[in-house]
C-alpha cells in the first residue's frame, strides 16, 4: 500500500471507541468522506485511522508497542495494515531493534516518528490507547481477558502475532461493544489510558450517527495474503 504523509484534517469518520477494538468495529465504519487537504496524496475515497499502542500515559515519552493504518473506502471493510512491528516480508522492524518512544503531548510528531516516517503513513485520524486501557475494552469482549506482555523491539515477530490476534479478536466481537456501556467506558479512558485527535464531543456525535446509520464492518488484512 503506498501512502503520502500528512497532518491530521478534519474528516467525519465515526471514531467513537479511542481503542484497538473499537476501531475495527466502529471508526471506519458510519461515514466517510474527502480529506480537507493533501487531495493529490490521498484518495478521495479511502479514509485511514492510525492506531497507536503505547506501553503507558503515566509518563512520555513512552514506548511504542504497535502501531496499525486501518483504512476504508466506505464499503464497511477495514483493511489494516502493520506499521510496527513490520512482518519478516518488510525488515526495517522485523527484528531486534532499539525501542522507539511516543511524545504523548502533540499528536502531530508521529508524524517525525521513525517507523511511521518510514512507512510513508498518511492518515485522516488518530488515536493512542495504553495497555490497561485495551485490557479495559477486551474485558469487553472477552471477560478475564489478560492482555500478554509485548517487547516488539526485542521480539519483533511475536508482538506482531499478538497484535493481529487482537485484531482478530476484536473485530469477531465488535457487537458486543455495540452498547452506550461501552461508549461511556471509552469517554472513561480519556486521557489517563486514551488520547485521540478528536474531541470528546466529537467522539459523541460521531457515536450517534453511527448509530443511526446502522453499519456493519468486517475485517482484511492483505499484507498477509
Amino acid at each position: 500500500m503506498s501512502m503520502a504523509m500528512r497532518r491530521l484534517p478534519r474528516g467525519k469518520l465515526f471514531l467513537g471507541f479511542l481503542a484497538l477494538g473499537m476501531v475495527c468495529g466502529f471508526l471506519l465504519g458510519a461515514v466517510t468522506s474527502s480529506p480537507a487537504a493533501a487531495q493529490s496524496t490521498a484518495p478521495n475515497s479511502q479514509h485511514n485511522v492510525l492506531v497507536v499502542l503505547v506501553d503507558g500515559m503515566q509518563k512520555s515519552p513512552t514506548p511504542l508497542l504497535g502501531a496499525w493504518l486501518g483504512a476504508s473506502s466506505g464499503d464497511g471493510v477495514i483493511a489494516w495494515v502493520p506499521l510496527y512491528p513490520t512482518p519478516l516480508t518488510n525488515g526495517d522492524y522485523a527484528e531486534a531493534h532499539e525501542p522507539f518512544y511516543v511524545d504523548l503531548n502533540d499528536l502531530a510528531r508521529l508524524e517525525a516518528l521513525k517507523p511511521l516516517r518510514s512507512a510513508g503513513a498518511w492518515w485522516n485520524e488518530v488515536i493512542i490507547l495504553d495497555s490497561t486501557g485495551l485490557s479495559t475494552l477486551l474485558s469487553q469482549v472477552s471477560p478475564g481477558y489478560s492482555l500478554p506482555a509485548m517487547q516488539p523491539w526485542a521480539e519483533p515477530q511475536a508482538a506482531l502475532h499478538q497484535q493481529v490476534s487482537l485484531l482478530q479478536t476484536l473485530c469477531q466481537g465488535a457487537a458486543a461493544l455495540n452498547t452506550a456501556t461501552t461508549l461511556d467506558l471509552a469517554l472513561g479512558l480519556l486521557p489517563d489510558h486514551a488520547r485521540s485527535s478528536l474531541s470528546a464531543f466529537d467522539i459523541i456525535a460521531r457515536w450517534d450517527a453511527f448509530q443511526a446509520a446502522g453499519s456493519g464492518v468486517s475485517c482484511q488484512h492483505p499484507w498477509a495474503n
